[in-house]
Formats: structure tokens, C-alpha cells, sequence
């Protein structure tokens, strides 16, 4: 499987959740940062590895991310309170 593969899967909202998962937990696809960001974004995406992910993304990327409707509002929350924590304006509502 090569990466500009791997990358448009994980972006596709379409693919099985199993296929999802699987691509989470394979560190030779999630080390790239593309991929992650992808997976970040995906609502299939199971919430224990999208948290772990969100620590990695830019920090323009979890603003985007912190207003994104087709993800859970945990994963928005999340992404909030890292993107006020590293704008200075501490991890609060």
C-alpha cells in the first residue's frame, strides 16, 4: 500500500469502520503528518486514537479542527482547549 493511498482512505468518510481503525493503529501510516490530520478529521475515526492524534496537529489545523460539525463534540472540545492552551489563553471555556 503506498502513502498517497493510505492518505486519501483516511480521509474518505465512506470506508468501513474497521478499515478506519485498522489504518489508526498502523504507526507506519500515522507517522506521516498528513495522515493524521486526515484521521483527526474522519468521524469514524475511534475517539481513544484521535485524541492521541490531536497532541501532534498544528495548531492552526485544531482550530479548524474545533469547529469542525462532522466530528463529536469531544473531539471539538478537545481541540479547543489544546488550541486555547497554546495560544497562551490556558486549556478553560
Amino acid at each position: 500500500i503506498q502513502y498517497p493511498d493510505v492518505r486519501a482512505w483516511a480521509k474518505n468518510k465512506t470506508l468501513p469502520d474497521g478499515v478506519i481503525t485498522y489504518l489508526a493503529n498502523q504507526k507506519d501510516y500515522t507517522r506521516h503528518y498528513e495522515v493524521k490530520h486526515a484521521l483527526c478529521c474522519n468521524p469514524k475515526t475511534p475517539l481513544s486514537e484521535t485524541l492521541k492524534f490531536l497532541n501532534h496537529l498544528y495548531t492552526n489545523d485544531l482550530r479548524h479542527l474545533s469547529g469542525d460539525r462532522s466530528v463529536t463534540m469531544q473531539i471539538r472540545r478537545t481541540a479547543k482547549q489544546l488550541y486555547n492552551k497554546r495560544q497562551g489563553g490556558g486549556g478553560g471555556k
